[in-house]
């Protein structure tokens, strides 16, 4: 008996230890992340937690190191600094001298630090007001102040506004007031009317002194109010002087911040510029669809040499599926050279790059980050795209370029679809934000395909466009109407009617029936500006021959993604295009090499080998064809010269060492794969190998 006893005690013992520790261990799981930082960031989040946005906040507590902290810390106060490029942040300054400031007026003697005050926190976020009435003799009313603020208007604040604290228990800790929240009944001591009663309350405040019961009316001067209710303006003045600092800055840097944190060098992660972009997908005579792309800076900093300007600007393109697969990565540089005239320009509208490339058929992600190495800034572009897949049968449209011009309606079609937005009906020139005033035309093109004949002679295009206002256009147009007999259309509407507004356009095609087939749309506005300051851009262009460069592109996609026949192709047709560049041969190499068709590379790559300065891909490929072809002598010249030009490999020397093995030359092949083992001593497989060897 006594033994069971003991065994339910000591059961009871073990359960109530398990239930004492168990929120102990809860507590530790669930760490705020706040909870993990040192007192440093801990600190530096409560000077700055009225000025700091959502967005800031929790990138900020996503980072995993203090030297991304600390960079984190240099990028908020520089995003703030209202003289960039000057020595001193002015903002910064004025921020810690408000902090040192609240500490001395309200956190001495307090019950609380001067920050965590409600006028602590006014004054952080406004500065010190213009003037300050006390009203703390009054025996029936609270001690109250009323602060006067008289500004610029900004980011929802009015002229000229009052705020106001009062005494709530009378021990000194003053909180701010709200006329709807609190309104007048809250400054009367002993009120005894209806706790809604604000008449009642604002004539006892009246009898003594008028102007602050109109206050607790308005916190806005001269604003035209009934006594009786309060004021739902100066509920939105209080909301807006709380997110004021928090608008003064565009946190999306933060964002980015976080995305390319380990991929740009330190000094760029702190510098994300803001850009603007527009995109589209056309289709050529050929039938490749092209991405085109426009990004347009907010800013580009240049550095000066005598009387001309100077920007390097990189630009890495990365194209992937959505299983995060590359299927197409590239570099660009851009050297823009300005004289005085062309930076005025600049100046005064802004700088853009426009690019393009093919894509094959497939749904994928493209990233781009763009880096200006004169100023260390960087911005980036992300977008998904989707390429249809080649169905003649199936009627599809695509979406509206607009153009508040085109240029080269005369040139041959080639030349017109060389550029970026590029048409066969002429060379787009478009604007990232689609803005217009009402002496512009607006150019539209659109492409449709999978179009019958019946469709072409009895059906209709439709545009439809509707302003946020009243304002709408209706316009339809026979497809017979539109000349020649391809899939691309163009359309020109003239704006001189349309009042200045947003627009949604919203393409349609129809049968002869009415019935809707497809249909698109895409957005613009028309700005009362006489003239816009349009981006100048910049495109980078190649001597090649653009058939040439297309097929290698999508024949490199399509080795990506593993369907060889249709690489093959493509890449031969680069090849015999321009036989004397090394990519293309290189390319189609190695589509022969994943073919297993080894005895076609030597004698592609033969012509461009130079045994003085190895290529490592042309070598190393030329290695492994003669590798599998049972030439093993050659394959070892390769390999050899590969090592002794560009340093030991694990790659080549595993393959160095098989050649050896296969010709019989054991202690050559030991010497290798040991060689090997030294550059990377994880290697299983060649532990293996060599154990094999030595027994």
């Amino acid at each position: 008996m006594k033994k069971t006893v003991g065994l339910i005690l000591m059961v009871l013992l073990l359960v109530v230890i398990m239930v004492w520790f168990q929120p102990l261990e809860a507590k530790k799981k669930s760490k705020k992340p706040v909870d993990l930082l040192s007192d440093k960031y801990k600190r530096w989040l409560n000077e700055v937690q009225y000025i700091i946005t959502k967005t800031e906040k929790e990138v900020f507590l996503k980072l995993t190191t203090d030297r991304e902290r600390d960079i984190f810390l240099n990028a908020f106060w520089k995003h703030r600094d209202p003289t960039e490029g000057t020595p001193e942040n002015e903002y910064k300054q004025e921020h810690y001298r408000r902090l040192r400031r609240v500490e001395v007026l309200y956190g001495r003697g307090g019950r609380r630090e001067g920050w965590k005050t409600d006028r602590g926190k006014v004054y952080i976020i406004l500065g010190p007001p213009l003037a300050i009435q006390k009203f703390d003799t009054y025996t029936k009313i609270y001690p109250t102040e009323v602060w006067h603020y008289q500004q610029a208007p900004r980011h929802g604040l009015p002229p000229a506004f009052n705020v106001v604290f009062y005494d709530k228990y009378n021990i000194g800790d003053y909180v701010l007031y709200s006329p709807l929240a609190d309104g007048p009944m809250k400054l009367v001591i002993g009120f005894d009317g209806k706790p809604d009663d604000y008449l009642k309350a604002y004539e006892q405040i009246y009898e003594l002194d008028s102007f602050l019961a109109r206050t607790t009316i308005s916190l806005v001067p001269g604003e035209d109010i009934s006594p009786g209710r309060p004021s739902m303006s100066s509920e939105f003045l209080l909301r807006n002087i709380e997110a004021s600092p928090r608008k003064q800055v565009e946190d999306l840097y933060a964002r980015k911040f976080l995305r390319y944190k380990g991929m740009v060098e330190v000094e760029y992660s702190v510098n994300y510029i803001l850009s603007k972009s527009l995109s589209q997908l056309i289709k050529d005579r050929d039938g490749n669809h092209f991405f085109n792309y426009m990004i347009e800076f907010k800013k580009l900093t240049v550095d000066q040499f005598d009387d001309f300007y100077y920007a390097n600007i990189e630009l890495y393109g990365h194209l992937t599926d959505p299983a995060g697969k590359t299927i197409y990565q590239y570099e660009k540089t851009f050297n823009v050279k300005l004289d005085a005239r062309q930076f005025q320009r600049i100046q005064k509208s802004s700088f853009a790059i426009t690019d393009q490339f093919p894509v094959i058929p497939g749904d994928y992600r493209l990233s781009i980050l763009v880096k200006n190495t004169n100023s260390k800034e960087f911005t980036a572009y992300e977008t998904n795209i989707s390429v249809p897949q080649p169905a003649a049968s199936k009627l599809s449209l695509s979406t509206p370029l607009l153009a508040y011009d085109v240029k080269g309606k005369d040139l041959p079609a080639p030349s017109q679809a060389a550029a970026p937005f590029g048409t066969p009906k002429g060379h787009f020139l478009v604007d990232p934000e689609n803005r217009f005033n009402r002496g512009d035309q607006l150019n539209l093109f659109f492409q449709l395909y999978g179009m019958s004949g019946q469709l072409r002679n009895t059906g209709n295009v439709k545009l439809e466009i509707q302003g946020e206002r009243d304002f709408q256009r209706e316009i339809s147009r026979a497809l017979s109407e539109f000349p020649g007999n391809d899939t691309d259309f163009i359309m020109e509407i003239p704006l001189k009617d349309f009042p200045s507004d947003y627009y949604n356009l919203v393409i349609s095609v129809e049968d002869e029936a009415g019935t809707t087939l497809a249909s698109q749309s895409r957005r613009f506005v028309v700005t009362p500006l006489s003239n816009i300051a349009r981006p100048q851009t910049f495109s980078k262009y190649s001597a090649l021959n653009r058939g040439a460069i297309t097929a290698f592109i999508l024949g490199s996609q399509y080795m990506n993604t593993n369907k060889l026949p249709l690489a093959l192709k493509l890449m031969q047709k680069a090849h015999n295009l321009n036989p004397n560049i090394k990519q293309f041969a290189l390319g189609l190499a190695q589509v022969y090499l994943d073919l297993d068709n080894y005895a076609k590379v030597g004698p592609l790559l033969a012509p461009f080998a130079d045994p003085e300065k190895p290529d490592f891909q042309m070598y190393f490929m030329l290695g492994n064809a003669n590798q599998k072809l049972g030439k093993y002598a050659e394959a070892v010249k390769y390999f050899r010269r590969l090592i002794i030009y560009h340093g030991l490999n694990v790659d080549v020397l595993n393959c160095l060492a098989s050649c050896y093995y296969h010709m019989g030359e054991i202690q050559e092949a030991k010497r290798a794969w040991e060689q090997s083992l030294k550059v990377d001593p994880k290697q299983e497989k060649v532990k293996k190998a060599l154990k094999g060897l030595k027994k």
